[in-house]
């Protein structure tokens, strides 16, 4: 039989949905590790409004890390960076260690342009060893190719596979217009899409969408502005070296930013799309 497993947003757990028979699924549980507590990227939240940034937003990926013939996991996360997390056990009873640790490639922590990096492991350049493929949050690619002569993956610095062609990846898409390119948060899927024997590139992506525009007078659109630039601010601070109390804070100042923008603001419409890169003919 097989499993789906997927990541969450708060807090962050990876969850298993195992299936039960032919295209039947069961209800997903909590994939949980060695202790008997949830799998995750980093540690547990104090609360709702005291964010761990390397928890947030998990983009797990399955898959033998280190050549042992059983799945480890890799789990991206909204500070952009790749966790490990390593199966302890066997592919009969795996045995997931109870803490993550930072995926290095190049000697360095991965870290990708936007934060929320998602991982997916392709051998992308067909020399029989998987590389890892990162989407970010500002819409571009990282390749890691990986270099290992031996089974354990080892990954070489990363180079940039698609840039960001959105300049406008963290601003919303305007009423009736159409993106230029991938929005935020790209999650990837390798495949070969035109059959020809070399992998493709499908980009799943986020943006938001203005709904038709507001009217608003002169004082309204200086509130608005005003409060557009302190929520910039805000969000500038919101790094994996801000304190959980610092954090609190900002959480709370950021809802009511938003209850203050929302009758000075056009209707927000999350959607999404999927781009797909098809490969250049190999050079004869």
């Amino acid at each position: 039989m097989r499993e789906i497993t997927s990541g969450s947003y708060w807090p962050g757990d990876v969850y298993i949905i195992r299936e039960t028979s032919r295209g039947v699924f069961a209800k997903s549980e909590v994939l949980k590790n060695k202790d008997g507590k949830a799998v995750n990227a980093g540690p547990v939240w104090k609360s709702e409004k005291a964010p761990e940034m390397d928890s947030l937003a998990s983009a797990p990926w399955l898959v033998d890390h280190d050549g042992d013939g059983d799945l480890d996991i890799y789990i991206g996360n909204i500070a952009g960076r790749v966790m490990l997390v390593v199966n302890e056990g066997d592919s009969k009873n795996p045995a997931f260690a109870a803490k993550a640790t930072a995926l290095q490639a190049g000697g360095k922590d991965i870290q990708v342009p936007g934060g929320d990096a998602g991982p997916c492991v392709a051998d992308w350049d067909g020399d029989g060893r998987a590389d890892l493929l990162v989407g970010a949050g500002d819409g571009s690619v990282t390749l890691f190719k990986n270099t290992a002569a031996k089974s354990a993956a080892e990954y070489a610095a990363g180079v940039t596979l698609l840039p960001t062609l959105n300049p406008n990846w963290d601003k919303s898409v305007a009423w009736q217009a159409q993106p230029s390119g991938p929005g935020a948060r790209v999650k990837l899927c390798v495949t070969d899409w035109n059959m020809d024997g070399r992998p493709d590139l499908l980009v799943g992506d986020a943006f938001q969408r203005l709904g038709k525009p507001r009217e608003l007078l002169v004082e309204q659109l200086k509130k608005r502005d005003e409060l557009h630039a302190e929520r910039d601010g805000l969000y500038k601070e919101m790094t994996p070296e801000c304190s959980a109390e610092r954090n609190e804070v900002i959480q709370a100042r950021l809802g009511k930013i938003y209850e203050e923008l929302e009758p000075l603001e056009e209707e927000q419409i999350m959607t999404g799309t999927v781009w797909l890169y098809l490969r250049e003919p190999a050079k004869s």
